[in-house]
């Protein structure tokens, strides 16, 4: 998806962009280790919180919420508690990529009424 996603973009735009893959397991080295030199990414993947605090704390991010200011309808088209998630101290630093972060619980029902508890009905946040 990122692949036709660049694709696309570096037809229609004067800047280019340069896809740079990085496994799971050593994305959060290849990150702490390129922030803040020449090599840093402009975009990058993040699961937003906690992995981008220190990032935030020395001034390495930007602020998104002056541009979304500007564009109100990009901050309705997410949900709040799935854009919260690329917060940090009420300022957003990051946007959900693919709109939402599908979290799905399953349960089993035996256990429930084995311990006498109720499931909340589907669609309920706890």
């Amino acid at each position: 998806m990122q692949r036709e996603v660049v694709k696309r973009f570096n037809k229609t735009s004067d800047i280019k962009v340069k896809l740079t893959q990085v496994p799971g397991e050593g994305y959060s080295d290849k990150m702490r280790t390129s922030m803040g030199t020449p090599n840093a990414p402009d975009v990058f993947f993040n699961w937003g919180g906690g992995s981008i605090s220190d990032f935030v704390k020395k001034d390495m991010l930007l602020d998104l919420d002056p541009a979304m200011a500007k564009d109100p309808e990009l901050k309705k088209a997410f949900i709040p508690t799935i854009l919260d998630a690329g917060a940090i101290d009420g300022k957003h630093y990051g946007i959900p990529m693919r709109g939402m972060q599908p979290v799905i619980l399953f349960y089993n029902k035996d256990v429930f009424e084995n311990a006498g508890a109720t499931p909340r009905s589907p669609g309920t946040i706890c």
